[in-house]
């Protein structure tokens, strides 16, 4: 059973807002000064990246909340009222493992505009694509959620993870893992891990 309301009412107005701020960045030269533009692109970088992260939560709530209503309907023995609770946050942090807030709808979009405009402003300099690539980039372990201290991909996919973590995930099916970002279906071993060096440069640099 699908909980369609009011998830599909929430999820539309957080794509509509970035729909939004998507038209909105091309009019922001006629508003404001060059020092001006800058701070007003990074706010709504800031702004946009929170908004996909609310949907991102909205659909892993809706996701968990109907696999237990599901479970429930079907009679599972398993679920009791002292675990409940327990059982739902663990689908909950499970669904959100499999998503990355640069896959929410309408925000590529979005950083896309931004983009144009700062390729069109060269006076933006460098601290601007800092932002940029921190909009598209995510420096969140896709499986604890946790910022990104030693990063390793995975070499058929690309994908990049905490090494500590995707070690353990990785250990309970040493023959092969699924890849946990959404959508992905590659199989990891232990052997198709590498050193992440772009990813660490980037959260070096974040750092100073």
């Amino acid at each position: 059973m699908e909980l369609n309301y009011p998830f599909n009412a929430c999820k539309s107005l957080l794509t509509d807002t970035l729909e939004t701020m998507s038209d909105t960045v091309a009019l922001i030269s006629d508003f404001y000064t060059e020092d001006e533009q800058k701070a007003v692109l990074e706010k709504m970088l800031q702004n946009g990246k929170e908004i996909a992260n609310i949907g991102n939560f909205l659909t892993a709530n809706k996701s968990a909340g109907e696999n237990l209503l599901e479970r429930t309907q079907n009679g599972d023995d398993s679920l009791t009222k002292s675990n409940i609770s327990e059982v739902f946050d663990a689908m909950y942090e499970e669904y959100l493992s499999n998503t990355n807030f640069t896959e929410f709808s309408k925000y590529s979009k979005f950083v896309e505009a931004v983009q144009s405009l700062s390729e069109a402003n060269v006076a933006f300099g460098a601290g601007i694509e800092a932002v940029i690539t921190e909009a598209i980039v995510s420096t969140f372990d896709p499986i604890t959620k946790q910022p990104m201290v030693d990063p390793v991909k995975g070499a058929k996919c690309g994908h990049t993870y905490e090494r500590s973590s995707i070690i353990e995930l990785i250990k309970r099916k040493p023959k092969g893992t699924r890849c946990p970002y959404v959508g992905c279906h590659e199989k990891l071993t232990l052997r198709d891990l590498q050193d992440d060096e772009q990813m660490k440069l980037y959260l070096s640099q974040q750092r100073k």
